[in-house]
């Protein structure tokens, strides 16, 4: 379907024909989003579950949301960008990015310790001809970085799994509603 193409939506004998004016993202391809008038043509004795109200631009939403509040003490508001799900699902993955960060940290600073103490005797044999402590500081941090070049070059491609997530997520995209069901 495209933008504009013109369809006759069936249900329980009812007929209506509706032009497609936009599209959606969603798992359900049954999913049918319209006007009101539209869905009680289809249907009348559906009663509504849930309200989508657009405001116009620069009204408070939270004064309409009081008022809406005061006006019907059982309506469940959510204010656009106030998705408790999403912001849980953000600081989530943040936190575990930071701790995952601080582990990468640590191993690093572990592997510079260990390396450093097992060198001693050659950084001793290295400042008794006269290496002095700044080129001692460069080629320690230059041998740490160059194993961290390795770890990120071998590290990011097996980290992101873009290879190992692409057989299972075109597998499941591809799953009608049928087979899920059939499934369940």
């Amino acid at each position: 379907m495209h933008l504009g193409d013109r369809l006759r939506l069936r249900k329980e004998g009812r007929e209506e024909q509706v032009t497609v004016v936009g599209e959606t993202m969603d798992t359900d391809d049954r999913l049918v989003i319209g006007d009101w008038p539209t869905v009680t043509a289809l249907m009348p004795r559906v009663e509504p579950i849930a309200y989508h109200v657009r405001l116009s631009e620069g009204t408070d939403q939270k004064a309409y949301a009081r008022a809406a509040e005061a006006a019907d003490p059982g309506l469940s508001l959510q204010l656009s960008g106030s998705n408790s799900v999403t912001g849980t699902i953000v600081g989530s993955a943040t936190a575990l990015t930071l701790m995952l960060a601080l582990v990468a940290s640590l191993g690093v600073f572990d592997t510079a310790v260990l390396d450093t103490h097992d060198r001693r005797r050659d950084l001793g044999m290295l400042k008794s001809i006269g290496m002095t402590p700044r080129p001692v500081t460069v080629m320690t941090v230059t041998s740490m970085g160059v194993l961290g070049a390795l770890g990120s070059l071998l590290g990011v491609p097996l980290g992101i799994a873009v290879l190992g997530s692409l057989v299972p997520a075109r597998r499941a995209a591809r799953l009608t509603v049928a087979e899920v069901l059939h499934n369940e």
